[in-house]
């Protein structure tokens, strides 16, 4: 691979480890546009639009169009071309309601969204990512928020328990009863007084985010994503 390959690679991985998810790979898309000279637009604005100049305009952290007016378009003979292409990916989307306690073991209702390889899910760290509404005085605000350190694990049988063949390699997932990820134990919480919350894990609200909890935080939103 040569450097300039190299290069353009790893700016796409920065990319994909910054955008966890649609609501971060929008704004991080936005930010790059700004960043080359795009001039950010607002829907409930009159467009003044000029030649030799690229725009972009965001929808609700969810949505993303930039464009670009060459120096010699024409509005009466001039030609569009438009690419599309979508910014979510398959991932464990946070149900509204996921507060899981079964045999002291905390776990977080989710929902499998897209067409995923979810056995790869399995046995590893899972960090969050997404969109949140929380109460500050008497607003609501919305937050972007992205935790890459370990929050949940979603840990798989073991193969000696497994009713299998010695060659069968396939696994059988049960989207409701497999995959819950796991978030703490009734001890933790007990240990780290965390408050009885019948809709979520207290651990989730209070986890250090990139918002701080002491603004008296309320997740009222579950576009929330594991990744």
């Amino acid at each position: 691979m040569d450097k300039k390959a190299r290069e353009y690679a790893q700016d796409a991985l920065k990319f994909i480890q910054r955008s966890g998810s649609n609501f971060l790979a929008c704004k991080n898309l936005k930010e790059r546009l700004e960043n080359n000279g795009f001039i950010n637009l607002s829907e409930g604005e009159t467009w003044n639009l000029n030649k030799n100049e690229g725009y972009v305009l965001c929808k609700e952290n969810r949505n993303i169009c930039g464009f670009f007016v060459g120096k010699n378009f024409n509005i009466d003979t001039g030609s569009i071309l438009i690419s599309i292409g979508h910014i979510d990916s398959c991932a464990l989307k946070i149900s509204p309601n996921n507060n899981v306690i079964k045999k002291k073991i905390h776990q977080i209702n989710v929902e499998c969204y897209g067409s995923g390889l979810w056995h790869t899910w399995f046995d590893r760290s899972l960090g969050l990512s997404g969109q949140v509404l929380y109460k500050k005085g008497n607003k609501l605000v919305e937050k972007l928020i992205q935790i890459n350190k370990s929050v949940l694990f979603l840990p798989s049988l073991a193969i000696h328990l497994q009713n299998r063949t010695r060659y069968d390699f396939s696994v059988k997932i049960n989207y409701e009863n497999h995959i819950k990820p796991i978030i703490s134990t009734t001890l933790f919480n007990q240990l780290n007084k965390c408050k009885r919350n019948n809709v979520h894990h207290d651990t989730i609200l209070t986890t250090d985010t990139k918002f701080s909890h002491k603004e008296n935080s309320q997740n009222k939103r579950d576009d929330q994503m594991c990744h």
